[in-house]
């Protein structure tokens, strides 16, 4: 006689980000790569293939953000192009390995939140 089939337990489903998460994770990314390479006045060539394919993604960023939100996606991205103009223009600056670098792209101001207390 056979033995009867037992059920194998199922695997663990690992959850993948979505396409969206991808998307703001990679601009993310090539926005910090892209600043850090600037900064430091290395990998200037990578710095601009950053740049160009944040350009490229951002039509892709507005299907996903809130037309309202994507102020500080494209600020993000003119401050990366000014700052590569600088560093293509200006020497390196010379720094210490234990000073830290000034950062060059400004984040947006948070905004203020409401609470019963008053505003934070």
């Amino acid at each position: 006689m056979s033995e009867p089939e037992q059920p194998q337990p199922e695997r663990e489903q690992v959850q993948l980000p979505s396409v969206p998460e991808v998307l703001l994770s990679t601009v993310q990314l090539l926005v910090t790569l892209a600043a850090e390479a600037i900064n430091r006045r290395e990998r200037l060539e990578e710095a601009q293939l950053a740049i160009d394919t944040l350009g490229a993604l951002l039509p892709q960023v507005q299907r996903v953000v809130p037309g309202d939100a994507m102020g500080p996606f494209r600020d993000m991205l003119s401050e990366l192009q000014l700052a590569y103009v600088h560093a293509l223009e200006a020497p390196a600056p010379a720094q210490k390995d234990d000073e830290p670098s000034e950062p060059v792209v400004e984040t947006p101001p948070r905004p203020k939140i409401w609470t019963p207390e008053g505003e934070v």
